[in-house]
């Protein structure tokens, strides 16, 4: 198959100026979307451990009733949780208000059981905002804007990638059989990283149309679902799709959860509960959603999908967000979004997902490289002399430097101080959210004012000590009393953290032997004065380091 030179050029110009406008914002959402589908871990990692006390299930009414009886405000949002864990340390937790924390950590969340005396305890206990804060950077790429702004320009991004993709693929596609599985290392450093990029683009590319479009669903839902409604008229009301509508507003007496849980089995089986809230709407009608999964059928939810049920009468009230038995624009939607999270297909596919969207971060990387350095070539032609390299390439490859690894390195900051952080200030979430913002501005700073030679080799190895940062301060929090550990899974945490600091910091050895090599002409290269240690100049300073039929 062959394409026209012209329509190769174009496809060609709009694929590059696409990448180069759109990939950072890309990395930083790749990145984040990779650490925060390991929200669970981490946020057990940067949260205070509680003590795990679970009342009998029988006994869950008692429970209510005395809690209710001495916190009347938790009656408008409390949960039972059905398994008790490190994540949720009691039966039942509603959220206190604002202040509520002894250190103003901002959301407090209070767990109650009954002592075996039949007492009340209540514990209370600040989740960390970690988790939160990076699945928020997935989904704004990075933006410091409120959702409302942030999304629509995220689904924009996610579409224009589209077209970038769609580009690429008809750019490969004449040499696609033929370099498939190439790998030229060495000699050809572009063609080197052509070959990894259009590796990562190919071998992910199914993955890639998948995060794309799901995004641009997401993100452009409103607007979608009113284009709808203007072509094809109004949703059916909610008696039309078989909802239960929910009766009782002055009720005498709700079921018991055993109760509950035994008619959901009857009318859903094969759902697995995990959790019943409760709440209570304007009316002051109590609603009850019972979350959990259906090994079977894709879930609404990053991890879980909901039943709503009458809590008087045991009927499924509403089935929209149930698995398996959602149908029309419903099960679509869940569907979309299954596709997009990952979760499906249990952790081997949890894992694919995160090694994707780190693929996702090496394509965005190289195809700035490899635009940058068509810049270069591109400018100098066939003249002998190095041309001087223009402000917008210098500011361009800063950074393409400093905006990758500032995203890392703010992330890992950000949770490594969760452990110092916590009890010690006003406002934790303000703490992480100003950590994260001001690694990630004076890494783009510093790649400005340092050069994108020399600042690839500082960021990198201050990157592999920010993530070192991980395990150092578990390794301190055992011999000071300043933090806590959490045993095999804040280990596990741990051992991947100093993987990817080696990893981080043998990327710096290898960019600094970059720096002092060939080309000279290339934003990568340091001159001798300016190069790092005991780095040695080679080659006359007035010569390319290969004729440029062979770079490009």
């Amino acid at each position: 198959m062959r394409i026209h030179h012209e329509t190769a050029r174009v496809y060609k110009a709009v694929h590059g100026w696409i990448g180069i406008s759109i990939g950072l914002a890309l990395f930083i959402a790749f990145f984040a979307g990779a650490v925060g589908s390991f929200k669970a871990p981490i946020q057990r990692w940067t949260t205070p451990p509680a003590p795990v006390t679970a009342t009998p299930i029988a006994q869950v009414p008692a429970l209510v009733e005395r809690v209710l009886a001495v916190y009347p405000e938790a009656a408008a949002d409390y949960l039972i949780m059905l398994e008790p864990g490190p994540a949720h340390p009691g039966r039942m937790s509603w959220k206190l208000p604002p202040g509520s924390s002894p250190h103003g950590q901002g959301p407090v969340r209070a767990y109650a059981d009954l002592a075996p005396d039949g007492s009340l305890h209540v514990t209370r206990t600040s989740p960390s905002p970690v988790g939160g804060q990076i699945v928020q950077l997935h989904l704004k790429m990075g933006l410091p804007f409120d959702e409302t702004i942030a999304k629509p320009i995220t689904g924009a991004v996610a579409a224009v990638y589209f077209l970038m993709l769609v580009s690429g693929v008809i750019l490969l596609l004449p040499s696609m059989m033929n370099s498939l599985f190439a790998r030229r290392v060495g000699g050809n450093i572009k063609r080197m990283w052509l070959d990894l990029h259009s590796g990562f683009g190919l071998f992910g590319l199914p993955f890639h149309f998948a995060i794309s479009l799901t995004a641009v669903v997401f993100c452009w839902q409103g607007q979608i679902e009113r284009v709808q409604a203007a072509v094809f008229g109004a949703m059916p009301a909610a008696a039309e799709q078989g909802v239960v509508p929910l009766e009782h507003p002055h009720p005498e007496k709700m079921l018991t959860p055993e109760q509950l849980l035994a008619a959901l089995a009857r009318q859903a089986p094969g759902f697995q509960p995990s959790a019943m809230l409760y709440t209570r709407d304007d009316e002051g009608r109590t609603r009850l959603l019972i979350n959990g999964v259906d090994p079977r059928h894709a879930v609404r939810g990053p991890s879980s999908g909901a039943a709503e049920m009458d809590p008087f009468t045991g009927v499924i009230a509403s089935a929209s967000r149930l698995p398996g038995r959602q149908d029309g624009w419903e099960a679509l939607e869940t569907n979309l979004r299954a596709l997009h999270f990952g979760n499906y297909g249990g952790l081997f596919v949890h894992w694919l997902y995160a090694a994707l969207a780190l693929g996702g971060c090496a394509l965005v990387y190289s195809g700035n490289l490899l635009w940058i350095e068509s810049r270069r070539i591109k400018a100098r032609g066939n003249d002998p002399e190095l041309p001087c390299q223009p402000r917008t390439s210098r500011i361009l490859g800063a950074l393409a430097i400093g905006v990758p690894l500032g995203c890392v390195s703010g992330i890992a900051i950000t949770i490594a101080a969760a452990k110092p952080l916590t009890g010690r200030v006003e406002d934790l979430a303000a703490w992480h959210y100003w950590l994260f913002y001001g690694v990630f501005l004076l890494a783009v700073i510093w790649a400005q004012l340092r050069g994108p030679g020399r600042a690839g080799v500082e960021l990198l190895r201050a990157t592999a000590l920010a993530i070192a940062s991980i395990p150092g301060v578990s390794f301190l929090a055992t011999i000071l009393p300043f933090g806590w550990n959490h045993g095999i899974e804040g280990a596990a945490v741990d051992a991947v953290a100093l993987v990817a600091a080696l990893a981080f910091w043998m990327m710096g050895a290898r960019a600094l032997r970059r720096s002092c090599g060939k080309p000279f002409d290339s934003l990568w290269h340091v001159p001798p004065s300016r190069a790092h240690g005991h780095a040695t100049h080679r080659g006359p300073p007035r010569q390319t380091a290969f004729p440029a039929a062979k770079e490009e």
